[in-house]
């Protein structure tokens, strides 16, 4: 059975490109991605502020899947000896759920724990062992598992590892896109949540405002609708967009030239 709707995981976006060829009487993207190109007639972003994962070079090295960046699920860490590096809340919540799974867990971190004391806590109550002050400072295979070699000379081996260090900004992202920013980075939207990039729209944390999933997910079915309406007739019928649009223009030319005043 064929599906309009298709579902791409473990993707990066990387840019969105305009091409020469149409459909419908419509130019078409090309949306590129660590993993592939696709085309499309409009793009809704909704990766949020904050998308990326940051990484570690010396277990990225290794280029195994025994290094997570995301929580894996449930079955992949139960009953393993798994090492989690983090100290704040997405690490110890990550901790916990492996030992909740009869996972022995060794919890590494570069400095003082940030997340809940309650949840530091938790992970000691429950058998995990904690490591304050150091790294990693090199990593190997040891047949199956890892073998990590701490910043304290300590030796640990490990089915899996966890990484949950913080997330990188999309601001670099946004801007190989070439649409308009706010001051804060995030991407600047019209009345309808399209950018300033005809048929790339964007909804949820990723133009700045309210930071809230329910929001989130009204934004993008109100993006879609959108959408659908500037698929379905042409863009330059609809006056009412058209005329919201050259607000929105006259909007941003006065706030410009009150802040250069203002310099």
């Amino acid at each position: 059975v064929q599906s309009a709707v298709q579902f791409r995981f473990s993707e990066e976006l990387h840019t969105i490109e305009n091409t020469s060829e149409v459909a419908k009487d419509e130019p078409l993207m090309r949306v590129v991605t660590s993993q592939g190109e696709y085309l499309c007639r409009k793009v809704i972003l909704a990766c949020g502020l904050l998308h990326y994962p940051r990484k570690m070079d010396v277990l990225d090295a290794l280029n195994t899947k025994k290094v997570h960046y995301k929580i894996p699920k449930i079955g992949d860490y139960e009953g393993q000896r798994v090492v989690v590096i983090g100290g704040g809340d997405s690490a110890l919540d990550a901790a916990v759920m492996a030992l909740q799974r009869r996972g022995q867990v060794d919890l590494l971190m570069r400095s003082k724990p940030s997340g809940k004391a309650d949840s530091l806590a938790r992970v000691v109550e429950l058998g995990g062992t904690v490591h304050t002050q150091t790294e990693i400072a090199a990593a190997s295979f040891a047949g199956d598992q890892l073998a990590l070699e701490l910043t304290t000379e300590k030796q640990i081996k490990c089915d899996l590892t966890i990484v949950q260090i913080g997330f990188l900004s999309a601001k670099e992202t946004f801007q190989r896109l070439d649409v308009r920013l706010n001051s804060d980075g995030s991407i600047a939207i019209d009345p309808y949540f399209e950018t300033s990039r005809r048929g790339i729209f964007a909804v949820g944390d990723v133009h700045g405002d309210i930071k809230l999933i329910t929001v989130a997910w009204a934004e993008g079915i109100q993006a879609a609708i959108h959408a659908f309406k500037e698929i379905t007739s042409p863009y330059w019928l609809n006056e009412k967009r058209l005329r919201d649009h050259k607000i929105t223009l006259i909007g941003e030319k006065i706030a410009a030239a009150a802040t250069e005043r203002g310099k």
